[in-house]
């Protein structure tokens, strides 16, 4: 059996998580299939196991008790751990046809909510998990919009036409950390604001913004925060 593991995912942002506090002097980060609690003062490590594939993201409640990891691959799952004991708390099998490439906790710790891998056809969902109650399935889930290329330009601003008409997955899923019922994902060129206040899923896309409304390149967006 695994005693100890060295490094950690470099490819993956968000892989380490501070989880010290009054009682304890830890760290948690996942390397491979393995999630690691790493206690830096004692140099013990409690390592959390059960992953098919490697662990592709996770996310760390605020008062730093749970976390919880999800990958991607064939039978993707997302496991809920308790970071005192290292025990598993609640197994999603299967959230998404390939796993998740982001996942984050509700301020409150009540609520889960991941972003898909794309599928063949470029397309992703959002899922929301009340992962505290018993019952098969997400909360709500829904296709995330994909913004049509900006139309041609003409006359002087035509030289900021932009070149790339297909739009890039997006990658980052974050809670709005003062109100439960929103959350936001990103991608390179598309930022979504989400909301199921109404017990359903409603969202916003502001338009993407292109090299004509700076007059130069626009870097790609890499996370939001509220």
């Amino acid at each position: 059996s695994l005693k100890w593991t060295f490094g950690f995912n470099k490819n993956r942002t968000g892989v380490v998580h501070n989880l010290s506090d009054d009682s304890r002097n830890a760290i948690f980060y996942f390397a491979a299939h393995t999630g690691v609690v790493y206690d830096y003062v004692n140099r013990t490590q409690t390592l959390l196991q059960g992953h098919c594939n490697p662990i592709s993201c996770c996310a760390v409640s605020a008062d730093k008790r749970w976390v919880a990891t999800a990958d991607q691959g064939p039978d993707s799952m997302i496991v809920v751990w308790d970071t005192l004991s290292g025990a598993p708390i609640k197994t999603i099998f299967n959230p998404h046809l390939d796993g998740a490439v982001s996942i984050d906790m509700s301020p409150d710790a009540m609520f889960l909510v991941t972003l898909s891998s794309p599928d063949r056809d470029g397309l992703q969902e959002v899922a929301l998990w009340e992962w505290t109650v018993d019952h098969e399935g997400p909360l709500y889930s829904s296709t995330c919009p994909q913004l049509q290329p900006p139309e041609a330009l003409n006359g002087p601003e035509a030289k900021f036409q932009e070149t790339e008409a297909e739009p890039q997955p997006l990658e980052f899923v974050k809670f709005n950390q003062h109100n439960v019922v929103e959350f936001v994902t990103t991608g390179p060129d598309q930022i979504t604001f989400w909301s199921w206040e109404t017990r359903t899923l409603e969202h916003q896309t502001p338009p993407r913004i292109s090299k004509a409304d700076f007059g130069a390149r626009v870097g790609d967006f890499t996370h939001t925060a509220y």
